[in-house]
């Protein structure tokens, strides 16, 4: 299986972005992208409304730093 819950895992995704990028405090992002509702969205493969607000997330965060 391609995506699997460990392709999606809060901790993969702050290591892949502070390996890749260097973005400090990338943990905290991640907690933020990966939210219980949005774990809940992608296991039921809504991937739309998951973007979303992902992406809604991230501007509420980043717009403070």
């Amino acid at each position: 299986m391609l995506y699997g819950s460990a392709f999606f895992s809060a901790e993969g995704f702050g290591k892949c972005l502070l390996k890749q990028y260097g973005i400090m405090g990338a943990e905290n992002y991640a907690k933020v992208l990966y939210s219980p509702q949005i774990k809940k969205l992608l296991r039921s493969h809504a991937w739309e409304k998951a973007a979303s607000l992902m992406v809604k997330a991230f501007a509420k965060v980043a717009g403070k730093n």
